[in-house]
Parts: C-alpha cells; structure tokens; sequence
C-alpha cells in the first residue's frame, strides 16, 4: 500500500477544520507571526478571562516622537494626508477642533495623555482582543453625561488614487471600516448622528471626492467599499449588504471612566464573520492578511452630527495594524481525506494542530463536530477509523490522550449600582438608604458603574437554578399569559438570589432593574448532546445541596425548583415531601399548559437532550402561532456558539413573529417566531452560557469559579486547576481510559475537568496505524506547548501532565506495534523519545506587505473536506433529528469513502 493512499484514510478526528458555529468556524492555516514566546504564550488564561500575548501593542494619541510602532503612526501634524478631502492635511482642521483634542487626549492633559494597548495583534482569528485605555481627561462614572466617549470599529485597508482596494496601503481608508450601523447602544440616543457614516458639517469635506454626500441627508450617507471592490447601498437605509447592527463588529461609544481608563473587549472578524472586510487569507476569496483596528475618540458638541468617518475626526484616530492566520481549506499540496468526527471540546486545539501538522508532516486532517453520543456511533458502526472522546466507545480501539480540557460558565456582566451616579452628591441619609455604610461606599461603588465583572462565583446549586428556569424572569410574560402564583413569588434572577448573594457579596448592591440583571435568569445552552454536558450533570448530582434541589428541595431561603423540572422524589427532604409534592402538585394544576404537554417528573442526567426544556408553556396569541418555551429560550448549534454568543452580548431569543401571508419562507402557515439577533448595550451586558474553556479564553471572557457547598472555597478554570484535577482522574471503562475522580475545591483541582482521547480503530492495517501514530506523536509533542501560533496549544487548555504523556507514549508505542494497549512507554517515539515533528516555530507566511494585496484565484480544486457548519440560526425542535441527519449522511460517506482505488475526494 503506498504512503498516499496510506494518508487518505489518516483522518485523525483529534483535529477540527470545521467549528459547528455561525461566526465561528474553525480558523487555521499559515501563522502571520512567529510563535509567541514563553512570556506571552497565553499560558495564563484564566477565570478572569484574560491572557498576555507577546504580540500586544500599545499606542499613544500624542506621539510627537514618533514612538508608536511604523504601521499605527497617526501624526497629529501637516504630515497626515486627509483622504477624500481633495489633498488637505492635519493642519487644515479648524484650530477649535484641534485644540479641544489636545486639551482632552494629548500628553499635557493632567493624566499622561490617551494610551490604548491592544492585547493581541498576531495570529487573530475570530475572538476577542482587549482594549486597555487610560490618559483620557474628562470621563466621568456611568449615568453622568461625559464630554468625551471613543467608538471604535475594523477596517481591511486602503484605496489607490482611483479608488482601487489597496490593503497593502501604509494607513487604512476610513471608506474600508466596518462602521455606521451601530450597536445596541447607540440607537436611540440623540446624536445617534454621530454613530452614522454621515458626513453632515465637516468643512473638509467640500472640494474632494466625498463632496457629493456632503449634508445630503436621507440615505446619502458615505457607502462602504468592501475588499472587493464593490460599494454597499446606503447603512442609514438599511441597504448595506455587507453589514448591519446584527453582525456589525463596532462598538458606538466606550465610556470613560472618571479616572480617564476604561476596558472592553472587541470582536475582530475575519472573512468569514465578515465578506466585505475579507480579513484572513482564503483561497479562491477576496481577501488580506492584515487589517486594521481603528478608535476615533470623539468630544462632545465637537461635530456631533458627522459619523467617524467624517476626515476631520477621522484624522483622530488610533489604529493597530492586525495580522490574521491564514484560512485554509485543507492542507495544499498535502493527502487527501475523509470524514471524521470528534468532540467540541478539543475543536480549538484541534484548528490549531491542523495547519501545524501540515507543515512539520505534510499529513492533511479533517474533523466534523457533532454531539459525543452521535460521534462514538460513527466510530461504532465504521464511518470513521478515529474518533475525539472523553468516554471510550464499545469498539476496541487504542486510547491516545490528547488534550485536557473543560466545560465552564462563562458571562459577561457589565456592573451597574442601584443608586446610579448623580451629578448632585449623595447626603449620608441618602447612602444609607440606598444600602450603604457611608458615602464614601456609595462613591466607590459607583465608581464600578459599566465595567466587567470577572470575579463571579457558582455553585452547584445555583447552577441548577439556572438550568430549570427557576427564576422569575426566564418564566416569560408574553401577550395572553402572565405570571402569576408560584412564577411570581421567586427571585427575577440569579442576581437577587440571596444564595448568589451570600458567595457574591461584592455584587449585594446590583440593579434589579438594569438589563445586565435582569438576564441573569438562564444560561444560553447548546442543542448538540456531549460528554460536557454530562459533566456539568454529574458535578451538579455529585453535591449534595444540587442533587437536593433538583429532588424538590427548598434552598436554605425556601427557594424550590420549578416544577415541571422536578423529579418529584424529595430525596433530601425526606420530612417536608407531603407538603412539598402538595405545594407542587398544585402549582403545577394551577398552571396552564399546553395540550401536548405530559405531565412527568424529569430525570438527571436528562434522556434524549443535553439539558432538559420541557414544553411546560404556552402563550396563544390571537390567531397566530402560540408562542412556547422553546421560542424564549432556544438552544444555540454548540458550545463554541453560545461562547461567541456571551462575547457579542447576544441572547437567544425568538420574539418576531413572521407571518406567511408576508414570508412564503416562515412555514408552516401561518408563520413562526424568530429570533431578531439583537444585540445588549455593552455598557449593560448580563448573558451567561455553558461554553468550552478554549472558546471563553479565545473571546476573552471571564468564567465563574465553582464552589462547594459551603461557600469555604472556590476553583475557576485555569491550566494549574485543570492539571491539579487531572491528577485525581481514576481508571475509566477501557484500558488507557481515565476519566475524573473525587472533586477537591481544597486542592484547587477544577471539578469540571476532561481528559480528552484520540480513539483509533484496532482493526486498521499496520501503515494505517503508523500514520496516525505519526500524526499524534506530534499533537502529544509540538502540540501541548503554549502559543497563539498555529500548531501550538492555544489557551483555554493545560498541557498535558506526564501521566498523560506517558500513556500517549504508550498507546503510541502499541498503535505502532498493533499490541494490545499497555499503561507503561514501550517506544523510542513519543515523549522522551525521538521525536520527528518540526519545531513550533516552522516558517510561515509573512504579514502584511504585497502577499496582503487580494487574492481572488482562478478555478480551485475541490475542497478537500466538508465541512459541516451550523448557522446561527436556532431550531429548538429539531437538534435531534438534525444531528440524526448528519450521522446518517456521515454513516453513508464512510463506505464511499473506503473505495479509494477507485477516487479520492480531494
């Protein structure tokens, strides 16, 4: 059998090019960088959600020595041409306008002037980077009108004198950025002008090329110029085709603190969140290696009807030249491949191997997601000759460890107090009354108005809560049904649940009334079944006080579970349960409900879905559609979704309703609910979900440390949590298989904690096996080092402990041999052997420079995968036989696949 067709059948399911997600796909290819050294690797995830990269650069707004780093020099002098202004520079700005810039942003305003750091500018894919601002005069704490604000948006490049795409350009092209359809916090205000790509007053603006847009009004505002080429239709009138305030990147209005700093976190898109910016090179698609980050600090009264594009703002602004990995389809000029599939929770790493392993073996991988039970039934009957799992399937198979991982809760809980600030100083009876010892504690707490917690606190039971809609607003009140009895007497949300309270007590002066609260009421879950989701069950039945509660057992405040989410067996309260199932019993009766409704307990961990939603209500409204639960609280495609999900401060929710009569699409007749995708405020975030470690670390957001019962102590998710739980995993249901033992908050082991395996079929020839062998001696090597740069870990995992490696030395050793799988190293390959693989640091293609001009190729060959990829669309009624359908359509692949003398696909 010859290599090639050896390498057809290596389709190693330890790796991931496809992502089920919407906006998050799986981003691999050549690395813009070299890989990040040990001091910026982000080893130090962590549940604060953030993480050093040697690639972070600061930048100042007052630069007179021209210090900024080449690319993100904006000199504030006749230096700085002025685009689409007919040949005007810097100096031709009204000296009013120039003056109040260097009062409030420039090096001699009091506070150092503004300075921004950006956290991250190599080797982006989609997620998150932090912005770090201080330096600013003129902030002020959330709620009091502030002079000063910065919007900040992403732009793909430059344009020639004839108005070509020029992405290679030295500084981009305010016509290029994503900007001018606003985020939830912009519509509605009064200079919502300002959020616009309306150029309405600018004196600049008359006598060059925009001058046609000049105070036009209507839907004459300033088109975006995609890399294409092509011009979108007007953003005021909702005729953009390249972007809108549902997929919109831009953040309308960061406010300042009255310190003058601030944090946020930005979502850079690559091409495929975003066509017309086109950022991450792909082949046979119009697009660029670099991209640009772009803030422009705005003063109040200061061109207030002009959006930031407007050339005297415009001139403003801070930029950060961004290097993106390449996207590739496959591995160029590497073997071809089929069908594989694995677990979510090692999809990261996975996209990070992938083009890793290209270059160091030239071996080309693919992988499919899908839910872990579906996926173990592929490798089962046959359709996939490896498969990612953190369970063994029943199939013998040899067990390589691949990574360590874990599911978490991650959030994003923008800060409001509920005495707001004032412009009035509060009196000492007022501080009291609003909870406070003295008005030096009201003042400091007001001072954490609109920013990110990242210090939140879980336990079991809370967590419980969350899952079964057992708080009052994730009961919804929709038009012919209300809230009423047991629905009403409970707390809104977890934010004023004095159990949160009690492990929370930072958080005991929240607003009830503010959005960032109020949707604290649920956790935005996944439809696809996963061991991960067992997890989280097996943690919650694991402790005594969750087990209790999901019994029917009341908290120590008399807080009980809904009660269609019960299991009715009051294990735990054995001498309340008369009254108890009475009260239940009752509530229960007293509730309508749908007609198709059966009215069972439910069992943990639940058959048939990774978390129970039984269709308990209905709202009729007139003589359309009923509106269900599963319309309120739909489930996303996966885990990585309801990550990205948290990080652009989305909450699923079907609340349109789309008639037939209007929409041939909605079907059946006569129409359906659908999900808006609006967006909350960023100043006023409060979403939380059940994500994967690598997902929450990748868009940087915090995750909640687990408790015990007691409160005594806590464990988030860190790469030392993850290893201190490792060490207490126990045999598991295969030789080479272990899974988590005993939880141990003391010891700060993360009770959540997976071990993740590569499953290879024992029945494949012997070159077969040395391929993959092969291939995972360079996942278990090159691939646990720490690093942004493709073929490294990314954050979000621990490397594997010696334990591990040592079993991957030793299944390696046996896969190699065809033995039957030992727990001791038998083979010179692998850890402490010899090892093959290239160093992480293999040549990759440069960033920027004239590789970055558009690349649009000529008729490409045939992908060399599918990749099957959800959307963001929701469908709660149909997961099931959704993923059913993949299974099948995979199932059906693998025996075509097998006839390789015959074709290849690739």
């Amino acid at each position: 059998m010859s290599t090639t067709l050896v390498r057809i059948r290596v389709v190693t399911a330890l790796v991931g090019l496809a992502i089920a997600a919407a906006g998050l796909p799986a981003w691999i290819g050549t690395s813009s960088a070299a890989a990040a050294g040990a001091a910026g690797d982000g080893s130090d995830w962590s549940s604060t959600g953030l993480s050093k990269s040697s690639s972070a650069v600061t930048v100042r707004w007052d630069d007179p020595d021209d210090k900024n780093p080449g690319a993100d020099r904006v000199p504030r002098d006749g230096r700085q041409l002025l685009p689409h202004t007919g040949g005007q520079n810097y100096d031709a700005i009204s000296g009013s306008v120039v003056s109040q810039y260097f009062d409030y942003f420039g090096k001699d305003n009091g506070l150092g002037g503004l300075k921004m750091t950006v956290s991250q500018t190599r080797d982006l894919v989609n997620q998150s980077v932090n912005l770090d601002i201080s330096g600013v005069k003129g902030g002020a704490p959330f709620g009091i009108p502030s002079p000063v604000s910065l919007q900040v948006f992403q732009c793909w490049g430059g344009l020639t004198d004839s108005g070509k795409p020029d992405p290679g350009a030295a500084d981009p092209d305010p016509a290029t950025c994503q900007v001018g359809a606003g985020d939830p916090a912009s519509h509605g205000q009064a200079f919502a002008l300002s959020n616009s790509r309306y150029i309405n007053s600018d004196p600049l603006v008359p006598g060059g090329d925009w001058d046609k847009y000049f105070n036009k009004g209507g839907k004459n505002d300033v088109p975006f110029t995609a890399l294409t080429g092509t011009k979108s239709g007007s953003t005021n009138g909702s005729d953009n085709q390249f972007f809108n305030p549902a997929t919109t990147n831009e953040v309308s209005s960061i406010q300042v603190s009255a310190n003058g700093t601030a944090t946020r976190q930005f979502e850079v898109q690559t091409s495929l969140e975003s066509a017309g910016l086109g950022c991450g090179l792909r082949r046979g698609v119009t697009s660029t290696r670099s991209c640009w980050l772009v803030v422009v600090p705005r003063v109040s009264g200061v061109l207030d009807q002009n959006g930031p594009i407007a050339p005297s703002l415009w001139a403003q602004r801070l930029q950060v030249k961004l290097g993106f990995r390449d996207i590739v389809a496959g591995c160029p000029g590497g073997q071809s491949r089929t069908l594989t599939v694995g677990s979510e929770l090692l999809s990261i790493a996975a996209a990070s191997w992938t083009p890793g392993l290209c270059a160091a073996k030239n071996i080309a991988l693919g992988y499919t997601q899908l839910g872990d039970p579906v996926a173990r039934t592929e490798f089962q009957n046959g359709a996939a000759d490896a498969v990612l799992t953190t369970q063994p399937a029943d199939k013998p198979a040899y067990y390589v460890p691949a990574g360590l991982s874990a599911p978490v809760i991650a959030y994003a809980l923008s800060y409001q107090p509920n005495c707001a600030a004032q412009v009035e100083p509060y009196t000492e009876e007022q501080a009291h009354t609003c909870g406070y010892a003295s008005v030096a504690d009201l003042d400091a707490d007001i001072l954490r108005s609109g920013t990110l917690v990242r210090n939140l606190k879980l336990d079991a039971r809370l967590v419980a809560k969350l899952l079964t809609q057992s708080y009052a607003f994730s009961i919804f009140d929709q038009e012919g049904f209300r809230r009423s009895g047991w629905m009403v007497h409970r707390p809104v949300s977890i934010a004023k649940d004095p159990e949160f309270l009690r492990l929370n007590p930072d958080l005991a002066h929240i607003s009830p009334t503010t959005s960032s609260v109020n949707s604290l009421d649920h956790l935005v879950l996944a439809a696809l079944r996963s061991d991960a989701a067992s997890a989280v069950w097996d943690w919650i039945l694991k402790d005594p006080d969750g087990r209790a509660f999901l019994n029917g057992c009341p908290d120590p405040d008399g807080l009980v579970i809904n009660p269609f989410y019960s299991t009715r067996t009051y294990q735990g309260c054995e001498d309340q349960r008369a009254a108890l199932a009475a009260q239940a019993d009752a509530d229960r009766h007293d509730t309508p409900k749908p007609a198709s409704y059966a009215d069972l307990p439910v069992t943990y961990p639940p058959d048939g879905s990774p978390f129970p939603l039984p269709g308990w209500q209905e709202a009729d409204v007139q003589d359309n559609p009923p509106y269900t639960v599963f319309d309120f609280l739909p489930r996303v495609d996966s885990m990585p979704v309801a990550g990205r999900d948290v990080a652009i401060g989305y909450v699923p929710r079907s609340t349109n309703l789309c008639l037939t009569v209007l929409d041939v699409s909605c079907q059946p007749a006569p129409g359906k609910w659908t999900d808006p995708k609006s967006r909350q405020s960023g100043d006023r975030l409060g979403v939380m979900a059940i994500t994967t470690a690598a997902t929450a670390a990748r868009f940087q957001l915090p995750t909640a440390q687990l408790c015990s019962s007691d409160g005594s102590h806590c464990v988030g998710a860190d790469a030392g949590s993850l290893t201190r739980a490792a060490a207490r995993f126990v045999d598991g249901d295969a030789p080479g298989v272990e899974k988590p033992g005993s939880t141990d908050y003391a010891a700060g082991a993360y009770p959540l904690a997976q071990p993740v395996y590569v499953g290879v079929s024992k029945t494949l020839p012997q070159a077969e096996r040395e391929a993959y062998a092969d291939a995972l001696n360079y996942v278990v090597t090159t691939g646990q080092k720490p690093g942004f740069a493709p073929g490294s870990l990314p954050p979000g995992y621990a490397p594997l402990p010696k334990s591990m490696l040592a079993q991957a030395k030793a299944a390696i050793a046996a896969l190699r041999a065809g033995s039957g799988q030992t727990s001791t190293p038998g083979s010179s390959d692998g850890p402490g052997g010899t090892q093959t693989d290239a160093p992480a640091d293999a040549p990759s293609a440069p960033a920027g420079g004239p590789t970055a001009a558009p690349v649009t190729d000529g008729p490409q060959a045939a992908p060399q995968f599918v990749t099957l990829a959800a959307g963001t669309e929701h469908w709660p009624k149909w997961p099931l036989p959704l993923g059913l359908g993949i299974a099948l359509i995979a199932g059906l692949a693998g025996p075509l696949i097998r006839f390789r003398n015959a074709f290849q696909i690739g």
